[in-house]
């Protein structure tokens, strides 16, 4: 995108990804650069992940950097797995993150989440999951707690 904000900073969002899929292998890359005329707050994002499903399961993992210009600066993986029984799918997950401004750590966390999904049919499924985590400073004091509840129901048209 060009031009994405009025006068007077002028911003720009440059993005693309790229997806590989071949059989039970499924791996994806994504970029992100926002800009503006206020180069210390220009954002830089790179995801990449990746997926496995051996039948009775999948796998994914995952990677993900936002950074600045500032010298600021975060990392986070994910490990998760899904297993379905029956028409009930059942997830887990962990991430990990840290956040640093040059080579000093001023934040890190940690985050568990589990879900279940339940198949209605092949379009529509209801879903409930549940994320909670931490987020310490370099003390390792805690500063903020996640505690993220989701339900619903999904149909696909």
């Amino acid at each position: 995108g060009f031009d994405e904000a009025p006068n007077p900073v002028k911003q720009e969002v440059t993005a693309f990804n790229l997806r590989y899929k071949v059989g039970n292998l499924d791996v994806g890359y994504g970029y992100q650069e926002n800009s503006n005329e206020a180069a210390a707050s220009n954002r830089e994002y790179n995801t990449l992940g990746a997926a496995y499903d051996f039948g009775s399961f999948r796998v994914s993992g995952g990677w993900n950097q936002a950074k600045n210009k500032a010298s600021l600066k975060s990392d986070t993986y994910s490990i998760g797995a899904i297993v379905p029984v029956g028409a009930i799918d059942f997830s887990l997950g962990y991430s990990t993150a840290k956040a640093k401004q040059g080579s000093a750590t001023f934040e890190k966390g940690d985050a568990f989440s589990a879900g279940v999904f339940y198949n209605m049919s092949k379009r529509t499924r209801l879903y409930g999951a549940l994320t909670t985590g931490d987020i310490e400073n370099a003390a390792g004091t805690k500063v903020r707690e996640r505690e993220i509840y989701a339900v619903g129901v999904a149909h696909v048209f």
